[in-house]
């Protein structure tokens, strides 16, 4: 999240409400809830049901 926020010259709070969106999107998209706790099981699962 440093370099993102160093990168684009943005306040920590303003990277962490995108993150939050693009996880809304994804959530939507996959249609699971998703959150930064269950993110990564999530896209590993969705790599072995494609696979």
């Amino acid at each position: 999240m440093i370099l993102v926020i160093k990168e684009y010259q943005c306040t920590r709070g303003h990277t962490k409400d995108e993150a939050y969106a693009i996880l809304e999107i994804l959530g939507e998209a996959l249609r699971e809830d998703l959150n930064k706790s269950n993110f990564r099981a999530s896209v590993e699962n969705l790599i072995k049901i494609i696979i």
